[in-house]
């Protein structure tokens, strides 16, 4: 696990505790409340990651064209439950730059399983879906769950949302 704290920035949510974590192979990047003018001294970091929890839930002033080209995500996830997180502005940059995104607004919890390459992306709206019996055997059934690729094969983005998920349910990706 990695730390990347910048003692020059008073604003309390440009202080924010950047962490970077790395777990069987896959890395994820948790920007905590950064800002723009945060984000441009973490540039010079080593900060890709193949999941990136955005920047102050998504919020207009966080998550710049340069800073999501760096971490070069595959996945961005928001914790958000207000109507202006992630902001519209933030939503285009992602899918400008191919960067498939989900929110706990729109999904509930979305859990993250790591195995053999590949990210397995389990929303809880998905989950829900499925019988008691069958979710409680979760992670070894992994209902409600698709993988996405981290390597070689691609995705698309649909919309706002991960590649293959839509208002009916997930598909196969």
């Amino acid at each position: 696990m990695s730390f990347f704290r910048d003692p020059r920035f008073r604003n309390l949510n440009d202080a924010s505790l950047v962490s970077l974590l790395e777990m069987k192979g896959v890395r994820m990047l948790f920007p905590g409340d950064i800002s723009r003018r945060r984000e441009l001294f973490l540039l010079k970091a080593p900060i890709k990651a193949e999941v990136l929890v955005l920047p102050h839930h998504g919020a207009r002033t966080s998550a710049s064209y340069p800073f999501l080209k760096k971490v070069s995500p595959k996945l961005s996830l928001s914790s958000a439950r207000a109507a202006y997180h992630p902001a519209k502005e933030t939503l285009k940059r992602l899918e400008a730059l191919g960067i498939p995104h989900l929110s706990t607004k729109d999904y509930g919890a979305i859990s993250l399983i790591f195995e053999k390459g590949k990210i397995f992306v389990c929303p809880e709206t998905e989950r829900r879906k499925y019988p008691l019996l069958l979710r409680s055997l979760w992670p070894f059934l992994k209902v409600g769950c698709r993988p996405l690729p981290l390597q070689g094969e691609g995705y698309n983005l649909v919309g706002r949302h991960l590649g293959g998920l839509h208002e009916t349910g997930l598909r196969d990706l």
